[in-house]
């Protein structure tokens, strides 16, 4: 017996649990035979669909709320708009009508490997979905996400499996899909993909405030929610958020991939707003950049001193309830798409 097909042996009785196995070159070259002759093209990764005419026609560096949210962003002056790694040059690097596309939002860089760690994360998250958004959520690809066919069922991208993970964690942890009224605080919303997933699949939701530092993630974040009908989720520029949030109880913030990017002095600015405003739950995906996300810390080399913001965290009242891989699994905690450490924090004082 080959050593190949020892290992294999071995292997598949843990990959079938997963719905998953290995199979020898001459085998798959049959599957893939069968694949092209029985089932439709499936489009490259790297092709982008096209953004709706009336998307491409708002989407420019001259719209003029974009020109004005600049504006006001570079006026409003606060510790939050300092950037170390979001400059104007990172900024530089979105294409505006395909801003879900691979770039400084969600790296989504497809490969070989891109394509199992896809697949295997879909069939890891079968399994685990307790709420069915896999089942319930669809991606379109619209703006230029990279996607896979997961067994020419449904696409999945780096966008929607992320989305289905925090959302179940946060069910598990603190039952967010459980009751009604639960009002979230996205941090460094980005372009909106995680509200735009969590008021799609959790309808019992309350509000969604979705804030950024950058001007440009306000301009696509406010026109991402409204082509999505995200009715629930409400976009508040930065100069404004103190005001909004005055009257407003804010249950969960979340920051996901953002603190990691952030000067000290930036965290410490987010940090003082949310203990400030008695926000009980604190949830962080910070980049897998430090012990593969396991602690929390600055991925730049901006300023001097400690990188490790855990602190900051725990002196303002708050205390760490969850710490735990993104993946239950190892080997999904290895090999799946973007692994990292999911933390949560709740305030005690």
């Amino acid at each position: 017996m080959s050593l190949t097909r020892t290992i294999a042996e071995r292997l598949n009785p843990v990959l079938r649990m997963m719905g998953a196995q290995l199979v020898g070159n001459k085998q798959l070259e049959h599957y893939q035979k069968v694949r092209d002759k029985y089932l439709p093209e499936i489009p490259e990764p790297g092709d982008l669909a096209e953004p709706p005419p009336e998307a491409r026609e708002y989407l420019q560096i001259e719209n003029p709320r974009l020109v004005e949210l600049r504006q006001r962003y570079q006026q409003y002056k606060c510790a939050a708009t300092s950037p170390s790694i979001w400059t104007q040059s990172h900024v530089s690097l979105i294409d505006l009508a395909h801003f879900r596309s691979d770039n400084p939002y969600v790296f989504q860089r497809f490969d070989s490997n891109g394509e199992v760690a896809h697949a295997l994360t879909t069939y890891y998250l079968q399994r685990k979905d307790t709420l069915g958004l896999l089942e319930r959520l669809r991606e379109d690809r619209v703006f230029g996400a990279q996607t896979f066919d997961f067994e020419s069922r449904f696409l999945v991208s780096r966008d929607l499996l992320d989305s289905i993970n925090e959302i179940n964690f946060l069910e598990r942890t603190i039952g967010i899909a459980s009751g009604t009224g639960f009002n979230v605080l996205d941090i460094g919303a980005g372009y909106g993909r995680f509200a735009h997933r969590l008021t799609e699949g959790v309808p019992g939701i309350g509000k969604v405030f979705c804030t950024d530092a950058i001007a440009t993630s306000t301009f696509l974040c406010e026109y991402y929610l409204r082509f999505r009908r995200a009715s629930s989720a409400v976009v508040v520029p930065l100069d404004q958020l103190e005001h909004s949030l005055r009257n407003e109880r804010v249950d969960l913030a979340v920051n996901i991939h953002s603190f990691s990017e952030c000067r000290m002095e930036a965290v410490r600015w987010w940090l003082d707003l949310v203990c400030r405003h008695r926000v009980r739950y604190l949830f962080i995906v910070p980049n897998a950049v430090s012990e593969g996300g396991r602690r929390l810390a600055l991925h730049n080399k901006a300023g001097s001193g400690a990188t490790d913001y855990e602190a900051e965290i725990t002196n303002r009242g708050y205390r760490k309830i969850e710490a735990s891989p993104k993946y239950e699994t190892p080997n999904l905690q290895r090999s799946g798409v973007s692994p990292t450490w999911y933390h949560l924090f709740e305030l005690v004082s």
